[in-house]
């Protein structure tokens, strides 16, 4: 699917803001691993940044700074105006 597709195709938006409606609601957590990793940033042990393709922000929910952490996919937790360029928090 291209970005071009998406925003042609009003149902395929429509499913895929349901879809994360629901994902929204199930609340996702961090996991132990995620919580290790923040650990480790804590303990100045390590020179630590973190790469991922997830999209829920549970590196920073466990603790890890946003600014150690690079989400390659972007992000669930804002959304922008595809018109004016406009960004808010989710949620």
């Amino acid at each position: 699917m291209t970005v071009e597709y998406y925003m042609t195709d009003a149902e395929i938006r429509r499913r895929s803001w349901q879809l994360r409606r629901q994902t929204h609601a199930l609340d996702p957590r961090p996991n132990a691993a995620h919580q290790a990793i923040a650990d480790l940033a804590r303990s100045g042990s390590a020179a630590l940044r973190v790469i991922t393709q997830n999209t829920d922000g549970l590196h920073q929910r466990a603790g890890l700074p946003a600014r150690m952490v690079l989400e390659l996919h972007g992000t669930s937790r804002t959304v922008a105006c595809t018109a004016c360029g406009a960004r808010t928090r989710c949620g």
